[in-house]
């Protein structure tokens, strides 16, 4: 008999429908799926506190408690940017010395710290700083840890204006310029202001005293591997350096001045209040004027008395309480008439005044010498002292003003008499 072996119809149908649903509802989970994670948000990134500069800090600054609070700052940053030195505790950083300058914002790296100072001084010195130019700095090649010698040149005022130039330091180490401590490789600095040796106590003080000279300064960078030995004539000692700083005469002769004859004091005017420039020394002006003592001899450029300011023009206002310069005033001496009547029995106010305000005792009392040399006519002025010795004042100028010169030859020790050199008349 024979089998019929296929399906009835409606098994089939079902079959196809429920594979239909399974594909259905799988599609609906990926789908789900895929709009899940369209929504969701990403993960936050893994980041990290790194320290950062709050200001500038500057090479050498110690980072003391106080200096982390004030130069130093957290910053969060991504971990994934991280630079690959950085530092995560500031505290670790307490007692360092930062070995060169941090701009703002920049992450400190550990290498920016050391434990020891910003420069090595050696034993015994000091680090002292001094102004130097580019140019009398070997234009920046000196750098740290150089070594040079430095030339001084200075003007001995009691010499005739002449020059004396000597090595003030030999082989000096060079610390620092300005604030740059590293040594210099290929390179030169562009900007000089300040120079720091590193010197002993005696050293200083010998430079200090030379810059507060006045004297001149260039430095010399030395050949490091062949250094050039300083001759011994240009070299100097520490006795002849002091003595190019005291600048102290060598021949002392030319001073004519008995000392145990010099009188105590002497006294010069010095107005009581402020007198105007234009204004005219009359004798109501005078009276504004007082004598002021002091020990002689008397300053040079200044008015020895009233009688030498009478009549005169001020061209420049007179402070009060201080000795009056030449150069504040102007004019010849001129007679100042009585006011009032012209009758002669009528005192001159004037004269009056003077008489009245001439110091107590012995008047002061000074000579003048004419002498016709190669280059003219010049004057000069001497003081004869209470003994009758001369003390020299000096010459005599146009303007009325002295000043300071050798004598033009060796005063007599007692004033003369015979009537050729006579004295000016008593003040």
């Amino acid at each position: 008999m024979p089998h019929n072996n296929e399906f009835p119809e409606g098994v089939a149908v079902k079959n196809k429908n429920i594979i239909l649903i399974a594909v259905a509802v799988g599609c609906g989970l990926v789908a789900a799926l895929v709009t899940s994670k369209m929504w969701a948000k990403p993960p936050a990134p893994e980041t990290v506190k790194v320290a950062v500069a709050k200001e500038e800090i500057t090479q050498g600054t110690r980072m003391t408690k106080e200096n982390i609070e004030k130069f130093v700052e957290y910053k969060t940053v991504p971990k994934d940017t991280l630079p690959k030195a950085y530092i995560d505790n500031v505290e670790s950083m307490e007692g360092q010395w930062v070995t060169r300058m941090i701009r703002v914002g920049e992450t400190i790296n550990p290498v920016d710290l050391s434990d020891k100072t910003a420069v090595k001084i050696p034993t015994g010195m000091n680090m002292v700083s001094y102004a130097f130019s580019l140019e009398s700095a070997v234009t920046g090649f000196a750098g740290p840890n150089s070594r040079v010698d430095v030339e001084c040149t200075m003007t001995m005022n009691n010499s005739g204006g002449r020059n004396v130039t000597f090595y003030i330091l030999i082989d000096q180490l060079v610390l620092a310029i300005d604030k740059v401590t590293d040594p210099i490789q290929g390179s030169t600095i562009a900007n000089v202001n300040n120079v720091s040796f590193a010197m002993t106590p005696k050293q200083q003080r010998m430079l200090t005293s030379a810059f507060a000279r006045g004297a001149r300064f260039r430095m010399a960078l030395r050949n490091p591997n062949a250094p050039v030995e300083i001759p011994a004539d240009m070299r100097a000692t520490d006795e002849e350096i002091q003595k190019y700083i005291d600048d102290k005469p060598e021949d002392k002769s030319t001073t004519v001045v008995a000392e145990k004859s010099t009188p105590k004091v002497a006294r010069m005017p010095q107005p009581t209040e402020v007198i105007k420039a234009g204004t005219m020394l009359d004798a109501e002006t005078l009276k504004k004027f007082k004598y002021v003592e002091f020990t002689p001899p008397a300053t040079a450029g200044m008015a020895n008395d009233l009688i030498e300011l009478a009549g005169m023009i001020v061209t420049k206002d007179l402070e009060p309480n201080v000795y009056v310069p030449m150069t504040s005033v102007t004019g010849k001496f001129m007679r100042l008439e009585p006011s009032g009547s012209n009758s002669p029995s009528e005192k001159d106010p004037l004269a009056e005044l003077l008489e009245r305000e001439k110091p107590k005792g012995k008047p002061l009392v000074f000579r003048h010498q004419t002498i016709q040399d190669s280059k003219g006519l010049k004057k000069y002025r001497w003081q004869i002292l209470e003994s009758g010795e001369q003390a020299f004042i000096g010459e005599v100028t146009d303007d009325g003003l002295t000043v300071e010169v050798t004598p033009p030859v060796e005063a007599p020790k007692k004033a003369p008499t015979d009537g050729k050199t006579p004295a000016d008349k008593p003040v």
